[in-house]
């Protein structure tokens, strides 16, 4: 995450990612978690993200259109991978952990808009995420839109 998270990025976090808000919160990023319902919305405010979005009935989808720099996806069941996608600004990235076994297919012109990138980890692990946790923030810089 410190590739694409830090001051003044914005970080959405699809599922209940208790350590990736806790982190990306850390790196000075302004987070919003993704959800189905509202029904995590006060859990979600308790871990110190800043927004919170419903993607149940699909508006939150063209209403973030183009406004996150990095995805997290957590979830372990399939998503329409277009819809969060379409979310993702100029090179941005979604990253998914969540493993399902369906398929999620892929729309290919929707990674060619704004060159975004879609992207798997098996990040997993406990200690790995503290390794994580206690590495400073990147200082690279990224490319922005205008």
């Amino acid at each position: 995450m410190s590739q694409s998270s830090g001051p003044g990025t914005k970080v959405a976090i699809g599922g209940l990612g208790h350590l990736g808000v806790k982190m990306a919160k850390a790196m000075g990023a302004d987070v919003t978690l993704l959800s189905q319902s509202a029904s995590k919305r006060e859990a979600v405010a308790a871990l110190g993200a800043d927004h919170y979005a419903v993607t149940g009935d699909g508006s939150a989808f063209t209403e973030l259109a183009n406004t996150f720099d990095l995805i997290l996806n957590t979830v372990s069941a399939p998503v329409s991978l277009p819809d969060y996608l379409s979310m993702l600004r100029l090179h941005g990235t979604m990253v998914n952990v969540g493993v399902t076994t369906e398929p999620m297919p892929v729309d290919v012109f929707t990674l060619c808009q704004n060159g975004r990138s879609y992207v798997g980890s098996p990040f997993g692990g406990i200690a790995e995420t503290r390794r994580c946790s206690t590495s400073p923030p990147s200082t690279r810089s990224r490319p922005t839109s205008s």
